[in-house]
């Protein structure tokens, strides 16, 4: 199983990608547009997970984006309380979950087995 983690803020998502591959994800990360099509190209991605605190109406043309390249990948949107409306377009585009960062890593990691079932 791989899983795709973009997101901005360096310190938030090195330190999201320590915990994930602590509980043996095999993880990679595009910092940006030009890493994610690069990957999505490259690799099988079956779960993507969204920055979208960062990146905002970006992070909704990326969404647009992995679910066009990579129709079966899941993608679960990270956001905080004050980019909701971001998380709810992005449900609406096609997103499998949201979750609202910081979040505890147990949450996050069983929302990602619950996206690899829905597969």
């Amino acid at each position: 199983m791989r899983l795709l983690v973009v997101e901005p803020d360096h310190l938030f998502r090195d330190n999201l990608v320590h915990h994930l591959r602590q509980r043996c994800f095999n993880v990679c990360i595009a910092e940006d547009r030009q890493e994610l099509i690069q990957l999505l190209n490259e690799e099988q991605i079956d779960v993507a997970l969204l920055g979208l605190d960062g990146l905002r109406r970006e992070g909704l043309e990326m969404l647009r984006l992995i679910l066009d390249v990579s129709p079966k990948t899941k993608v679960i949107l990270m956001t905080n309380p004050d980019c909701l409306q971001y998380s709810i377009d992005g449900m609406k585009i096609g997103s499998f979950d949201d979750v609202l960062v910081p979040c505890d890593v147990d949450l996050l990691c069983s929302k990602i087995r619950q996206a690899i079932a829905h597969k």
